[in-house]
């Protein structure tokens, strides 16, 4: 994995104003390198460079694929990658199976799930940071947004 100064994540939220805000969120953490996506299937072909993390729903419209199918195609093109899926959809069976399938973790959208959700990515990417400097970053993303 990277450093955490130069890791890339990847963004796949069909909501814009939604994937705006996780993109703030990124930034005010310190992240640069970040890819937005609206529809997983145009996201496939970005993982030819191996990003860090990949934060997406895991719901989306029928026409597309699905949080189950995305996964799947992660894992083989860029094994390595973290998922994160943070999503809207509250089904214990599709968390256990995505949990079971590879990914890093299958949060609900709340109010206060992108601040735990940084937060994670930061401990994941920095092993070696404290709780302390983590709740400084996050107070810092609060005063921001």
């Amino acid at each position: 994995m990277k450093s955490f100064e130069n890791a890339f994540i990847v963004v796949v939220e069909p909501n814009y104003i939604y994937q705006r805000i996780i993109v703030q969120y990124l930034q005010v953490a310190g992240f640069n390198r970040i890819l937005t996506f609206s529809d997983p299937a145009k996201m496939i072909p970005a993982l030819k460079f191996k990003p860090d993390v990949i934060i997406t729903e895991y719901s989306f419209d029928k026409n597309t694929l699905s949080g189950k199918e995305m996964l799947v195609k992660i894992r083989e093109a860029s094994p390595n990658t973290s998922v994160y899926f943070h999503t809207m959809f509250n089904d214990v069976a599709s968390a256990v199976n995505a949990i079971k399938s590879g990914a890093t973790d299958y949060m609900l959208k709340t109010s206060t799930s992108l601040d735990e959700l940084v937060r994670k990515i930061i401990t994941l990417l920095k092993p070696g940071s404290n709780a302390a400097i983590n709740a400084r970053m996050l107070k810092k993303i609060v005063s921001y947004i």
